[in-house]
């Protein structure tokens, strides 16, 4: 268990983890995602196409460079899984309930 700002107690199971999991990768994915969109309205608003055109590619190149892979999400899941019984060790074969 862990304590929450607010001083209650939080039970950390899967559903939790994997929320705040994928909390953390949407944080990275949408400002790096805008880059691409501003790409596409500036080319809406009178500009080339080589706005258009730049802008997506640095987008889709940070993606590519900065999108987790599997080994980092077995990774976490080892980490967490160690600190918190509710969380199982290998996130492609859930653990047979008891």
């Amino acid at each position: 268990m862990r304590v929450s700002p607010s001083g209650n107690n939080v039970q950390v199971t899967q559903p939790v983890f994997l929320r705040a999991m994928m909390n953390r990768e949407l944080s990275t994915a949408a400002p790096i995602n805008a880059i691409g969109v501003y790409g596409l309205v500036s080319f809406l608003h009178g500009g080339e196409r080589l706005d258009l055109h730049t802008f997506c590619a640095v987008s889709l190149a940070l993606l590519c460079l900065l999108w987790p892979r599997r080994l980092e999400w077995e990774v976490m899941f080892k980490e967490f899984s160690a600190k918190y019984p509710g969380v199982p060790s290998n996130p492609w074969q859930p653990e047979p309930s008891a």
